[in-house]
């Protein structure tokens, strides 16, 4: 089985499922788009998940991926992996998707 073949039956086996009971996508977005990215984005919209994008740095979005997303939170380098500010942000657009937490 060559690498693609595994990746996609991962996909299918692991992927799809979890995004299936999602009532979420959260995706992050850098300067080079890549098969997984590319899978999720239209995997997302196939299962008519909310999309929260999440970029970083100063990489800027396509308009047309702007215009899919529920909300767009945009992170500097230095908030990616820290609570913060950036941390607050993710918050705020997840509940302005799915409500306050119950």
């Amino acid at each position: 089985m060559s690498d693609d073949d595994e990746f996609f039956e991962h996909a299918r086996r692991e992927m799809f499922p979890k995004m299936a009971d999602s009532n979420l996508v959260i995706t992050l977005l850098s300067s080079e788009p890549d098969p997984k990215l590319c899978l999720e984005l239209g995997a997302a919209l196939l299962f008519d998940k909310p999309i929260l994008l999440v970029t970083y740095g100063r990489f800027d979005p396509p308009e047309r991926v702007r215009r899919i997303a529920a909300a767009v939170v945009e992170l500097g380098e230095d908030e990616l992996l820290s609570e913060g500010p950036g941390a607050e942000r993710l918050q705020a657009a997840i509940e302005q998707i799915l409500g306050p937490p119950s």
